[in-house]
């Protein structure tokens, strides 16, 4: 029932002064259990994807939606339906690109997905010679930027790589670099550009992988200091799996140049 797939939102700050947290609302949309939240980068949206194949997209209330009448400081701007989504599948995780302007699907069908209302990014003029698929607006613009990542199996964790991968420069537009787990346990990278589309750039060695499902991935962030004076390191990217363990993996930056 969806009362019972309902995000929840919390006021953490109560705890404070009360010692507990106060529940500010809950946002009702799904059919069947939440698998991933993720804010945006600015915390104005929340993405939240589910067993149910489709996503939806939270934006927080402005002049125009009192909390009061919507129940919940946000409120619903776009989503997928269950007859018209791209995966097949449960879809167990999501992220949002650095700049904000896409963000990530990944789902037991074996498929990675981009989203994005960038109309640059969207390639509504060109996107049958892209052998995109159908736009379909799933509301304020938001619709499928991509063609479909496929995989060796459910994709069970995806993560946009952080400062030099996201909108990297390059002649053919912006590229964008993610990680990948998958319920086999093997991790892979891959970037995306519109020119090009998909391409898989690394696959970690089994030896250095779990040996159960990827449940999750995180990319250690950059320092300011790192960020502002181009130093060169190795990224790290921490791997929680369902065989109890967490690796943490180092790839050289070299791997997220355009």
């Amino acid at each position: 029932k969806p009362e019972h797939a309902a995000i929840i939102i919390w006021d953490t700050a109560a705890a404070v002064e009360s010692s507990s947290w106060r529940q500010r609302g809950s946002l009702v949309r799904h059919g069947l259990t939440i698998t991933q939240l993720a804010f945006s980068g600015d915390g104005e949206r929340l993405l939240a994807v589910s067993r149910d194949r489709t996503w939806s997209l939270w934006q927080r209330n402005d002049g125009e939606h009192d909390e009061a009448a919507t129940g919940a400081p946000f409120h619903f701007i776009a989503g997928t339906e269950k007859a018209s989504s791209v995966h097949q599948r449960v879809i167990w995780s999501c992220s949002w690109a650095q700049d904000d302007r896409l963000f990530a699907t990944g789902s037991r069908d074996k498929k990675v997905a981009l989203w994005s209302a960038n109309k640059s990014l969207l390639q509504l003029e060109s996107r049958t010679a892209q052998s995109l698929p159908p736009y379909q607006d799933c509301g304020h613009g938001w619709g499928v930027a991509s063609t479909l990542l496929e995989l060796d199996d459910a994709v069970t964790a995806v993560e946009f790589v952080p400062s030099i991968s996201s909108a990297a420069a390059t002649p053919s537009g912006p590229r964008y670099s993610l990680g990948v787990g998958l319920e086999n346990g093997c991790v892979v990278l891959a970037s995306w550009c519109m020119a090009d589309q998909w391409s898989v750039t690394h696959r970690v060695a089994n030896s250095l992988c779990p040996v159960q499902a990827v449940q999750r991935l995180r990319w250690r962030p950059r320092s300011s200091s790192e960020q502002t004076e181009g130093r060169r390191r190795h990224l790290q990217l921490a791997v929680a799996s369902a065989d109890h363990s967490v690796r943490v993996l180092a790839f050289p930056d070299r791997l997220f140049d355009s």
